[in-house]
């Protein structure tokens, strides 16, 4: 049996004469659980969907009711599309296709999607790709014996199969996009091993970085747009790793117990990490950045 928690740290960046260096800071302690996380840029306000829709107000998550709601399934990803400045949430309840989501703000809205639509699965690659304004999944399992190996877009209005090449079948890959290169960065997965690939919008292509992390299934990726850079945190290993668009760096490791399950995303001062599940009668934290060059929190 695990605990549910909601772990708020802050992770912060302070110069220093050799480059930057960098920390995890708790923010916060409270019980999301299970979670995802997503930063609408457009009204500058975090969510985290954990069964249902949660707002960060500055001090606590507290639940942001809506006239209609999702299902409150677990089987859950949550991206922003800032082309369409709205939350998109893929659902995925066993024995029926994967259901899509929006949130404009106000309310959640279920678009037709007709019927050239992804087969069901999760866990996915989940990433919004601004560079070509759609949002792009990868990969998957129908079944726990069955992984998917197809990348699809959605543009607001209906599906697109991308590619049926590239990395191979896997669930649980992390995937995000990265400016410098106008590429999505997908890593790892419970069939990945340890590879790096990047997605241009029409073809994958493998990665040979000379840092390469080890295998992670367990794993999630933000994007600080500021900088361009590529942050990613395993929940086991509490590691954290940064991708420059050649080559990974080790980064901090949080302070704290290991998890699965948790969100991650990138809001308007840095990383913030939040939730998840941990064994029994252990407590955890919720994790945001802070930057010490200008002495501010981060979550």
């Amino acid at each position: 049996m695990h605990t549910r928690i909601a772990l708020s740290a802050l992770l912060f960046v302070a110069a220093a004469a050799s480059g930057q260096t960098f920390a995890w800071r708790r923010a916060h302690i409270d019980r999301l659980g299970p979670c995802n996380l997503a930063f609408d840029s457009a009204q500058e306000r975090l969510f985290a969907f954990a069964r249902e829709l949660h707002e960060w107000d500055g001090g606590q998550w507290v639940p942001r009711p809506t006239a209609t709601a999702p299902g409150t399934t677990a089987n859950s990803q949550l991206v922003y599309d800032r082309a369409r400045e709205r939350l998109v949430l893929l659902q995925y309840v066993p024995g029926n296709n994967l259901q899509l989501y929006e949130f404009d703000g106000d309310d959640w809205s279920q678009p037709t999607v007709g019927a050239n639509v992804p087969p069901a699965r999760l866990p996915t690659a989940f990433a919004f790709d601004p560079a070509r304004q759609v949002v792009v999944l990868f990969g998957g399992r129908f079944t726990s014996s069955l992984a998917l190996g197809d990348t699809w877009s959605w543009n607001g209005t209906s599906w697109s199969q991308l590619a049926t090449t590239g990395p191979s079948p896997r669930g649980n890959a992390a995937m995000t996009f990265h400016p410098p290169t106008n590429r999505l960065v997908l890593y790892g997965g419970d069939l990945g091993g340890n590879e790096t690939w990047t997605f241009d919008g029409v073809q994958w292509s493998q990665q040979s970085p000379a840092t390469t992390p080890p295998q992670f299934s367990q794993h999630r990726m933000t994007t600080d747009p500021s900088t361009g850079t590529v942050w990613m945190h395993d929940g086991p290993s509490r590691t954290t790793w940064s991708w420059n668009g050649t080559d990974w760096a080790p980064g901090p490791t949080l302070n704290q117990t290991a998890r699965n399950g948790f969100g991650f995303a990138h809001d308007s001062n840095g990383a913030v990490l939040a939730g998840g599940t941990l064994q029994p009668r252990r407590r955890g934290d919720l994790g945001a950045p802070r930057d010490r060059s200008r002495s501010r929190a981060i979550v």
